[in-house]
């Protein structure tokens, strides 16, 4: 016979063990973000020069006009080269699927990228010559955004094929001087 105080052990073992099961399912499940606890996501925003953290880096994409940041796992040191050769990929399936996509025309878009006292100089392909307007502002954006991102660069030059070239800005007007993000804050992230 069981005594009491053996019958409560039992009950809350029981009840114990059955709080703690894993679930029956036999494949993974997706879940909305709302069921996700808070803080686990990331949510695209705005990001600061400071924003590469660990080997996670932020790239730049488009949606609806408007920059969007997206985490790209690289090595906490890798180049701005590697860094917008990772942008030029474009987005993920699931990025595309969330309504990504990116301005720069190809993945040859740009042709080097190097890095003196604080500033990127980006040399872009013809390809970029051939863009809309909109879709150059939008690629600039998103090369400034990406490259401002890494620690030590505040601002990004621009040749077309090795020549001095004017770009655009978010205001309307042409410059063949450095810009920086605040020159495309009319695109930048919300």
């Amino acid at each position: 016979m069981i005594g009491r105080r053996s019958l409560v052990l039992l009950l809350l073992a029981v009840t114990t063990a059955s709080a703690c099961g894993v679930s029956g399912d036999d494949s993974a499940s997706k879940v909305s973000n709302d069921q996700v606890p808070f803080g686990l996501l990331h949510k695209n925003s705005g990001a600061s020069p400071l924003d590469t953290t660990g080997s996670e880096t932020l790239v730049f994409f488009v949606k609806n006009g408007r920059l969007v940041s997206a985490i790209r796992g690289m090595e906490p040191n890798a180049s701005p080269r590697a860094v917008i050769r990772e942008l030029v990929r474009g987005p993920t399936k699931d990025e595309v699927d969330a309504g990504l996509h990116s301005a720069l025309p190809e993945p040859s878009a740009v042709n080097r990228v190097s890095v003196t006292a604080g500033t990127a100089s980006v040399d872009l392909a013809r390809a970029f010559a051939t863009l809309p307007s909109t879709e150059q502002l939008l690629a600039l954006a998103q090369l400034v955004y990406t490259l401002t991102a890494r620690p030590g660069i505040g601002q990004v030059r621009f040749t077309l094929r090795g020549l001095s070239t004017e770009v655009p800005l978010a205001n309307g007007s042409l410059v063949s001087t450095s810009v920086s993000r605040d020159d495309y804050a009319a695109v930048a992230p919300i």
